[in-house]
């Protein structure tokens, strides 16, 4: 006689998205709620702008719920009375003033609500040398106060565990490494491809960079690093992405005089497209979180290199197996690097293998897990 089986539980999550403006914080939560969606269960998105354009990826089975405030920290009453009313079973949230914001409005909510908090951004990068009093200050008094009593908080790498307690004094065995969910169901995205003249050229080779065209992402280093191995002419360097030092970063092409070798494709929803298509991808971040854009890469077989960025770049690559890892702001490094890359391609078969780790519904899996749901 064959057992009954047993139908999975089904639960109401919210997941806190901030904004739809393309960063791997929000990124990351669109995910999540999509695929806790898949998995049957219902799913609030709880929102505080919904303009940019990953709004438009959002599964349209996820119910958006507006928090009417301007910021983070004067949200608080709009939460409290959103966990009073719609009693979620659990809410997943991610960015440290965030994530405190959510916390202190559950320690007041007499409903048991678990809570998942993620940490995205190093905190070396805002809580290193804080001045007294000040707003980085504040946050941290609030983690080191408030992240004991969330029910899982989660980092992106245990690099990023030993930093909050080295910077903020928050064991470091309170934390949970789970990775950004990144790559659908198949690791290989079928995205389509992108009509580019050098990348449908099969005598050129190309090297892209994808990001936010911040300062921090260090794309001028790429460039000047680039410039050293742009004496072979089958060489150019396509850079995705938009960001306030675009006008900088085409002015030092032009100072290089390698210009013509360059070329920036602005904003791509879906920057698989030129992965699948390019010969080698350059993570140049000064300081990164995690590096989806890394984990992205490498689900399309393409070829990386990337600088020792944060914990979660390194544990990405797998301590430089599969591919070189250079330090940040060496540009000769990274020059030799791109060129052993091109040159010594990794197994493509290596890197699809690896791209494993980051799919989605395993990480939507973990973070169930963690809270006790789905066992």
């Amino acid at each position: 006689m064959n057992a009954k089986s047993v139908e999975p539980i089904k639960y109401k999550l919210a997941v806190v998205v901030y904004d739809f403006y393309p960063r791997g914080v929000q990124r990351s939560q669109v995910k999540l709620a999509n695929e806790f969606v898949k998995m049957g269960h219902t799913v609030d998105a709880l929102i505080y702008s919904d303009e940019g354009p990953l709004r438009s990826l959002v599964s349209p089975d996820v119910n958006f719920v507006k928090v009417n405030a301007l910021s983070a920290k004067a949200s608080f009453f709009e939460i409290f009375k959103y966990f009073l009313s719609e009693k979620p079973d659990a809410v997943f949230s991610a960015e440290d003033n965030v994530n405190v914001i959510f916390l202190l409005a559950l320690f007041f909510v007499p409903v048991n609500i678990r809570c998942s908090v993620s940490c995205r951004v190093s905190p070396r990068l805002w809580a290193k040398n804080s001045s007294f009093f000040s707003k980085q200050w504040f946050l941290g008094k609030l983690v080191k106060l408030l992240y004991p009593l969330a029910d899982q908080c989660v980092v992106l790498s245990s690099g990023m565990a030993q930093e909050y307690q080295r910077f903020l004094k928050v064991n470091q065995d309170n934390f949970k490494v789970i990775h950004n969910p990144v790559l659908d169901d198949t690791a290989e995205n079928d995205g389509g491809t992108v009509s580019h003249q050098w990348l449908s050229d099969p005598d050129l080779k190309v090297v892209i960079g994808v990001g936010n065209l911040s300062r921090i992402k260090g794309f001028d280093f790429l460039i000047k690093a680039f410039e050293e191995i742009s004496k072979d002419k089958s060489l150019r360097l396509i850079i995705v992405g938009e960001g306030p030092e675009r006008k900088n970063l085409e002015m030092l092409t032009r100072k290089l005089g390698i210009s013509e070798c360059v070329d920036f494709l602005g904003y791509l929803s879906e920057p698989e497209a030129v992965m699948k298509q390019a010969d080698l991808f350059v993570l140049s971040s000064h300081s990164e979180g995690f590096g989806n854009v890394l984990v992205e890469a490498i689900g399309q077989g393409c070829q990386v290199v990337s600088t020792r960025c944060g914990g979660g770049a390194i544990e990405i690559m797998e301590e430089g197996k599969l591919g070189p890892l250079v330090d940040v702001g060496d540009e000769e490094q990274l020059s030799r690097a791109m060129r052993s890359a091109i040159d010594e391609p990794i197994d493509r078969a290596i890197l699809l293998k690896s791209a494993e780790r980051f799919k989605t519904s395993l990480i939507a899996k973990q973070y169930l897990e963690g809270l006790g749901f789905g066992k």
